[in-house]
């Protein structure tokens, strides 16, 4: 089992949102949860396969290019991505109740995701609150703080 994750929100809540599971891949199948308003996903287009090339589209039109991948079966996003790599047919009307189970099972992990305090501000604001929540001093510059492991 492979767990996804978005921030609630969507893309343009990346800074301030909660983390979310976007999705799970169980093999042979992946269900995606849209992030964003109205369970809306951004980048929902298909790429030649030699990309990025003279077709590929700009971000603007790439992050403007969404599918709804909602929380029933008549909106939902699920794929049998061992048989449809490209994720073209989506089976979440026709295999309901696998759509079902795995939706339960994502509403499940929901609840023990970790959703770091993202910085409303800029990256000095961030550290300094993550140092002073651990007992550290935080004396400025450029380093990674992660991974968010549970």
């Amino acid at each position: 089992e492979l767990v996804l994750g978005t921030v609630r929100g969507g893309i343009s809540a990346r800074k301030s949102g909660d983390t979310m599971v976007g999705g799970i891949i169980q093999p042979p199948y992946k269900l995606l949860l849209g992030g964003g308003d109205g369970h809306q996903e951004p980048y929902a287009l298909w790429s030649s396969p030699m990309a990025p090339n003279s077709s590929t589209p700009s971000q603007v039109e790439m992050l403007e290019t969404t599918a709804t991948c909602g929380r029933t079966p008549a909106d939902g996003c699920l794929f049998n991505i061992w048989e449809d790599e490209g994720e073209h047919h989506n089976l979440a009307s026709s295999q309901t109740e696998l759509f079902r189970e795995l939706l339960a099972r994502a509403d499940v992990l929901q609840q023990s995701v970790y959703s770091p305090r993202r910085s409303r501000g800029g990256a000095d604001e961030m550290f300094q609150a993550l140092c002073s929540t651990h007992g550290t001093t935080f004396h400025g510059g450029h380093f990674h703080w992660g991974p968010f492991l549970a």
